[in-house]
């Protein structure tokens, strides 16, 4: 199976994950609110390229404690609790999935 990150059925088939679009009157939005039952769910954004888009208040209002956030090389985690994102190469979690 590939690992293509940008894929949001790759998500889906690896861990068991509902995908429900975050803003879903939106003509094109990639960012997702991935449903594990409660227990580990997160948000999603499979191409950032929204340099406005406001990930910790996403994150916050969904009720969920971490936003992903997917550019061509690079993937940025963003915990509403601290101030700067992590971040990690794509090529790495790709690898590592």
């Amino acid at each position: 199976m590939s690992n293509d990150l940008s894929n949001i059925l790759t998500w889906q088939k690896h861990f068991g994950l509902l995908p429900i679009q975050l803003r879903p009157n939106s003509v094109v939005d990639d960012s997702f609110i991935m449903l594990n039952g409660g227990h580990g769910d997160f948000c999603l954004n499979t191409r950032c390229e929204d340099n406005n888009y406001d990930f910790h208040s996403s994150a916050w209002s969904s009720n969920t404690k971490n936003f992903i956030a997917i550019s061509d090389k690079s993937i940025k985690i963003y915990n509403w609790k601290k101030e700067k994102p992590e971040e990690l190469s794509k090529g790495k979690v790709e690898n590592n999935f």
